[in-house]
């Protein structure tokens, strides 16, 4: 069909025993000379890795996935020379076999139109598992009542500073909130502050959790460090801190976070994004360069005080770790949860 243009592919294939011959698909590379299109996708099932080869590193097989990407993209700051070459023997060098744990499988040839469209049924059919079937394995560490510290603001410091060198914003977190009649809803914000008071966010009270929290002051904290297979669950009550500190931790904002603050009528509908834009432009009207932004009585902060803090820890087989600190009539009390 002369509409159609011959393509090539391969999958890439993660063989962590030769001997053995079994094999992950963990990416698919398409080449199509006369529409100009090379590309490698790639994603790798750790669990299905692992379940076969336990003993397995995937974090350097990762970064030989990510290079191939990099390769068949052209980019030869992440890819090395070999991205310099023309996609043609770009593709040929992608598809040769590799003395590394990732081996291509065989070229398969056909006619397309529309390579994108083809990468992405190949990739979804051949590469990506299933939902049902993604999982990994998490074997990066465990926790014992004889590891924990002796309180659980000591143990939330100690995972905090080892997560601030691993995850991107160690202090992102979910925040649960329930109306009145206990319809639920949640969003990711920063935690600010955490002291043997509790743990600290800021907010316009107006906005949906700071009015949920006003008439059902309870909530849940998941801070989810997903890269160090751990989770800290609190739950509490909340109050809305002194105008004292609300005022210090304004100040502190940047200028440009102070009159968003000042201006947006979070959790509002509003008509458009002109609308936003137009409210801030007001704002900066009503505070000039040069001219401090003043705290908005409606914001401040909310402290969760919690009656327990749950520290996850990702275990084999999904028999994970669970400790939890949990206020008791005669002080906290650490009790291990079922997985």
């Amino acid at each position: 069909m002369p509409d159609r243009s011959p393509f090539q592919y391969a999958l890439l294939r993660v063989v962590p025993n030769l001997e053995r011959g079994e094999y992950v698909n963990a990416g698919v590379v398409v080449f199509c000379r006369q529409l100009k299109f090379l590309e490698a996708r790639v994603s790798l099932d750790e669990g299905r890795l692992l379940a076969l080869a336990p003993a397995t590193d995937t974090a350097p097989i990762r970064a030989r996935l990510e290079v191939l990407c990099a390769v068949a993209a052209g980019d030869v700051e992440a890819g090395g020379a070999v991205a310099r070459l023309d996609p043609s023997e770009r593709f040929h060098w992608l598809v040769a076999p590799s003395s590394t744990a990732i081996q291509p499988g065989p070229v398969h040839t056909g006619l397309c139109d529309d390579p994108r469209g083809l990468m992405d049924r190949l990739f979804k059919t051949l590469v990506m598992p299933p939902l049902a079937a993604m999982r990994r394995e998490y074997l990066a560490a465990s926790l014992s009542e004889g590891e924990l510290e002796g309180s659980w603001l000591a143990q939330f410091r100690r995972w905090f500073g080892e997560a601030a060198g691993v995850v991107g914003e160690p202090n992102a977190l979910v925040l649960a909130t329930a109306s009145a009649e206990g319809a639920p809803s949640g969003r990711v914000v920063l935690l600010k502050g955490v002291d043997e008071r509790g743990f600290t966010v800021f907010t316009n009270r107006r906005s949906r959790k700071g009015r949920e929290a006003a008439e059902n002051p309870r909530a849940c904290l998941v801070f989810p460090w997903v890269a160090m297979e751990r989770q800290v669950v609190v739950t509490g009550s909340v109050a809305e801190v002194d105008d004292a500190e609300s005022d210090a931790y304004f100040a502190s904002r940047p200028r440009g976070a102070q009159l968003s603050a000042a201006s947006s009528p979070q959790s509002s509908v509003v008509e458009g994004r002109d609308e936003l834009l137009r409210l801030r432009a007001e704002a900066e009207a009503a505070f000039p360069e040069g001219t401090p932004v003043p705290r908005p009585p409606h914001w401040g902060g909310l402290r969760v005080a919690p009656d327990a803090v749950e520290f996850w820890q990702g275990r084999p087989d999904r028999l994970h770790d669970r400790l939890r600190f949990r206020a008791g009539d005669g002080g906290w009390v650490v009790e291990r949860l079922a997985p």
